[in-house]
């Protein structure tokens, strides 16, 4: 399944015969939805751990194989395999990794897969070459942690990656693990979300972060679409996930907040909105970017956190 592209030709007559590791991906997906009831009742606790292990591994080979398809494939045979992989990822969202909210599975391997789909969820890389920066944004927040660190404003060229379409399905299962919408299973969705939702939360922020940055030194003269286009599509994208997420309750971390101080921060961060209290100080300073549609998404983000406060009403929503 890492192999992918690498793999022998499965075939020596017949060239429709499907690849070896579309083969042995289907029938490991096949095998692992009985077998992971079966892994439930396992007895020794070393080999569980160990099964699930492997298990993850190979989800990662899969997902983040090194292999480059042959030059020689055509647009429709690439999107077929894009799509085959995105069948994947369903899998993983919606039969596998909720088996991975039992207790006894390592939360490092829960973390894991989560880091596995985030990764995958990368819609481009930047070529740092003869780029110019400028450091900071206005703004922060308590942690200091390593997302605002890292923002740099950057002229670099975007290079979009080839699989778009599965990027965006994996940002999707990003915000799909930390919503609340599901209600079987409380138990364990809640422990998946509250690996998952610091991963998504920092991605968003990230995101935001360096948009905010960015903006000002690309909005001065004219790029391509691979420049500033998949930039813009994806915090127009995370923007409209952001407004409809409904976050599982109580999942982000609170224990550090001093409560006599901060007698409403720990009460809002365990809400539906938690994720708009999270990144509140990321949202105030993207609005001075000049995208009027990234600034209106962002308005109606802050008005939902108005909303949850009490602060805003039907009656002052204008």
């Amino acid at each position: 399944m890492k192999l992918k592209y690498d793999c022998p030709p499965s075939f020596k007559h017949n060239e429709d015969t499907p690849a070896l590791w579309k083969s042995a991906t289907t029938a490991f997906l096949e095998v692992i939805r009985v077998g992971l009831e079966a892994l439930e009742s396992f007895g020794d606790e070393e080999r569980f751990v160990g099964v699930w292990r492997a298990l993850v591994d190979v989800l990662e080979g899969s997902l983040l194989s090194p292999s480059s398809p042959p030059s020689s494939m055509t647009i429709e045979e690439l999107d077929f395999d894009e799509h085959f992989d995105m069948s994947v990822l369903i899998s993983i969202q919606n039969d596998i990794i909720i088996h991975m909210g039992r207790t006894r599975v390592p939360r490092e391997l829960v973390r894991k897969l989560v880091n596995v789909i985030q990764s995958g969820s990368r819609l481009y890389l930047i070529d740092d070459q003869d780029d110019h920066r400028i450091n900071g944004v206005a703004g922060g927040n308590e942690r200091g942690d390593q997302s605002k660190d890292a923002v740099r404003g950057s002229t670099g060229t975007i290079m979009p990656v080839m699989r778009e379409t599965f990027a965006y399905a994996a940002l999707r299962c990003l915000f799909a693990l930390c919503s609340g919408d599901k209600e079987d299973h409380p138990g364990d969705r809640k422990r998946i979300a509250q690996i998952a939702a610091p991963v998504l939360l920092e991605r968003c922020e990230f995101v935001l972060r360096n948009y905010t940055a960015d903006q000002p030194l690309l909005g001065r003269c004219p790029f391509p679409r691979y420049l500033m286009g998949v930039r813009n599509e994806e915090i127009l994208f995370i923007l409209k996930q952001l407004i409809n997420l409904r976050l599982r309750e109580d999942i982000l971390e609170t224990a550090d907040i001093e409560t006599s101080k901060y007698p409403v921060k720990r009460q809002l961060l365990a809400g539906q909105c938690a994720h708009l209290f999270f990144l509140y100080s990321a949202l105030c300073d993207a609005v001075t970017c000049g995208d009027a549609t990234v600034v209106g998404l962002i308005g109606d983000c802050l008005r939902i956190a108005g909303r949850e406060m009490g602060v805003l009403t039907a009656d002052n929503a204008q």
